[in-house]
Order: C-alpha cells, then structure tokens, then sequence
C-alpha cells in the first residue's frame, strides 16, 4: 500500500499554466500512458546556446525530501530530458537527465539526486527525481523540464525540431514517487 501524499505540482497534465520558453507547447497532441491523446508536445525554438524549458512554480515545505515525476516520450530527434527544481529550498540545484529511446536509462544527477525510469505504456516512460536534500524553507518555487540533445546538456542550438511529449507531473514530498494524482488549479 503506498502513503497518502499530496502532489502540489498544480496542472499535472502540463496543458495548462505551464511557461514554455524557447520552446513551443501544444496541448492534447500525443497519445499519454492513459490511452486518451492528452499528451502536450513541447518543441524547442531556433534559438542557439540557449535552454529550451517548460516552467511551472509549486509551493513545497520545509523539512521534506520531494519526489518530482513526469511521463515523457520522445517526439524528435534527440532522445533526452532533463528536470531541475530551484536551488533556493535545496541548498544546490537538484537536477537529473534521461535517455527517452530504447529501454531507457538515467543519465547525470547531480547533488545527491537521485534517478528513476520505468517504461510506461504508449511508448512513454515515467521519469523521477528525488532530491538530495530536505527542503530548508517554505514558498513557491519552479519546477524546469529541460529539452535536451544529449545527457546534461541544458543549453544548446535550437532547431525546431527537438521535442519530447509531457504529461503528469507531480511534485510530492516524500524520497519516492507514488502513483499519479491528477491535479487542476489546486494540489490534490
């Protein structure tokens, strides 16, 4: 049986109140691991040296270790997704990438993150981070889901092309990922 959490990552399915930048966000695009073509479908710009990244803020409380998790399939050419939650409450960034192709596979973590993925159904997989560290202050703080075109390589040379397809991203306190909880305009 898995503990009672709380994902306090508002608008899970990524559709909604999401800041793409350098990038482009169409919702409902892809078939998600639910069956129903609510995937969003996020491409970078033509931007060079730059992030391409989906932002959204969430409130996290002190005194807890988070579990961050998002479904996320490949929808271009490069293969890789990285994520990030603000340094402010960790002490250091907590950032992790992934190999989205193949049987997938983790790729760089760093300070004290650690990384998950499991495959999931319609060629996605649920991806996770665990930060190192318990949070040392309460507020509102973002959440990045990086396109990338190789493992921790946060900036590159946009080129309309590289995307990947996200959606249920959740944000829960707790030193792993529990079952998804749909969220809307309030945590759940």
């Amino acid at each position: 049986l898995e503990p009672a959490r709380t994902n306090v990552q508002l608008n899970s399915d990524t559709a909604s109140g999401w800041t793409a930048t350098r990038a482009t966000l169409t919702a409902n695009a892809l078939v998600a691991p639910s069956g129903a073509t609510v995937m969003s479908n996020v491409v970078s710009d033509a931007t060079a040296s730059a992030t391409h990244v989906l932002a959204k803020s969430a409130t996290i409380t002190s005194g807890s270790k988070y579990a961050l998790s998002v479904f996320a399939r490949q929808s271009g050419p490069y293969a890789w997704l990285g994520a990030a939650l603000s340094s402010v409450p960790f002490g250091s960034s907590q950032y992790g990438s992934w190999n989205l192709s193949g049987a997938g596979a983790l790729g760089t973590f760093l300070n004290g993150s650690v990384g998950a993925i499991e495959r999931a159904a319609n060629s996605a997989y649920r991806v996770s981070l665990v930060t190192g560290s318990a949070a040392t202050t309460t507020g509102s703080y973002t959440t990045n889901v990086f396109l990338q075109q190789a493992d921790a390589t946060q900036s590159f040379n946009g080129d309309s092309a590289t995307a990947a397809g996200l959606w249920g991203a959740q944000l829960e306190a707790g030193a792993y990922p529990t079952s998804y909880i749909a969220t809307g305009a309030s945590a759940v």
